[in-house]
């Protein structure tokens, strides 16, 4: 299960991950190719100098996608073939000076990480990577602000919102609320982020 935190205006996410590399391309985001397999492993090319790698070996990198936003892909190899190799693991994603703001999204980038997130948001604040501010409980349900429409929710009800948190940086929340009262408002879902154009 992932994980995500918000401190001052920088955004945490620890998402499990799971990515498949045609042989001659490379992890994306990075300088790792994958080169393809023989009798003794899968041949990948790391930083300029061939390795064997066998199932169950580590192949992590480190990296900034776009500027501003940093990932830690900490993978393992799940499996291999003559045409691609399977990575499983965690990516930990952190975004500086994130601003999120409305927009619509960009899906065109292949290094995209995706997982789960809950939330327990004060009224008065915003939902992290969001703009979605939580207003209070009313006889209505809970409100938000910063949301199109209709601005009430109950328990159980979808919450959905998608933006930029910096240039070239994407994200999709998909949230249910799972509970509210006059304080505090707990939602649960996915997020969903785009590096790149």
């Amino acid at each position: 299960m992932g994980s995500a935190r918000q401190d001052s205006s920088a955004l945490h996410y620890t998402l499990p991950t799971r990515i498949i590399v045609e042989a001659g391309d490379r992890v994306p985001g990075s300088e790792i190719q994958y080169l393809g397999e023989s009798d003794r492993g899968a041949h990948v090319l790391i930083g300029g100098q061939e390795a064997i790698k066998r199932v169950g070996d580590s192949l992590d990198w480190r990296g900034e996608p776009v500027e501003g936003a940093s990932v830690a892909l900490a993978t393992r190899i799940a499996s291999h073939s003559a045409d691609a190799i399977q990575l499983v693991g965690t990516a930990e994603v952190e975004v500086a000076d994130a601003e999120p703001r409305a927009a619509p999204l960009v899906r065109t980038s292949p290094i995209t990480y995706n997982g789960l997130v809950a939330y327990s948001v004060a009224a008065g604040d915003a939902i992290p990577g969001s703009t979605v501010i939580y207003r209070g409980a009313t006889d209505e349900g809970a409100e938000f602000g910063g949301v199109e429409g209709y601005p009430f929710r109950r328990a159980g009800d979808s919450l959905v919102w998608e933006g930029a948190l910096r240039d070239d940086l994407y994200i999709l929340l998909e949230l249910r609320l799972v509970q509210y009262d006059e304080e505090n408002v707990r939602v649960a879902g996915t997020v969903q982020l785009w590096f790149g154009p």
